[in-house]
């Protein structure tokens, strides 16, 4: 397909701009007061399942603190994101999570954190298993509330989403997006302060 050569495939679930240039050398994702641009990326062309996404949840009401703090503890996931099935508690920096959504097939995905920092509210975990890669997290004040800044860079390693990547990808991003919707509800829900 023209346009979708190695290193020229557009943004594939965000729609967002690239740039250019590699601001520190960590990957695709941006780096610390560079969160709304991504750097350029080599794909292996289109069976190559990867997936950049961004989501940007807002939770009126409540203080970041309380946002970070349910945002690293993973345990409490089940209770308030349909979507996360079990989490497992592999050792102080790692869980192993299980999620099942709209689509009929379940992700296994091992979460081992690389940055926890309440005080600049960020958050950064490397992700194993079936999906590889980056997520991370930027919490703020805003408009009375806290807004979470949401990225993430994975490759599918799952054989089943790399064999239909090329024709279910629509799909599977559509299927992410649902999936983020109900996190982001069920988290101000579980979040949502009395009365």
């Amino acid at each position: 397909m023209p346009g979708r050569g190695r290193g020229s495939r557009p943004d594939v679930a965000c729609g967002l701009r690239r740039s250019a240039r590699k601001p520190c050398g960590r990957g695709d994702l941006p780096c610390e007061g560079d969160e709304g641009r991504w750097v350029r990326v080599d794909h292996d062309g289109p069976a190559s399942a990867e997936y950049r996404f961004r989501s940007s949840w807002w939770l009126p009401g409540v203080p970041v603190t309380r946002v970070f703090d349910a945002v690293v503890d993973l345990e409490s996931y089940p209770r308030w994101w349909p979507d996360v099935r079990s989490v497992r508690r592999v050792d102080d920096d790692t869980a192993e999570v299980v999620c099942r959504s709209s689509l009929p097939y379940r992700l296994v995905i091992s979460m081992h954190r690389e940055q926890q920092d309440p005080v600049a509210g960020r958050v950064r975990v490397r992700l194993g298993g079936d999906l590889e890669g980056v997520l991370a997290g930027v919490l703020r004040a805003a408009g009375g509330g806290t807004r979470l800044e949401i990225l993430q860079q994975v490759r599918a390693r799952k054989p089943l989403l790399r064999r239909l990547d090329v024709v279910a990808r629509p799909f599977f991003r559509a299927n992410h997006t649902w999936m983020m919707r109900r996190g982001h509800r069920g988290l101000a829900a579980y979040l949502r302060p009395p009365g």
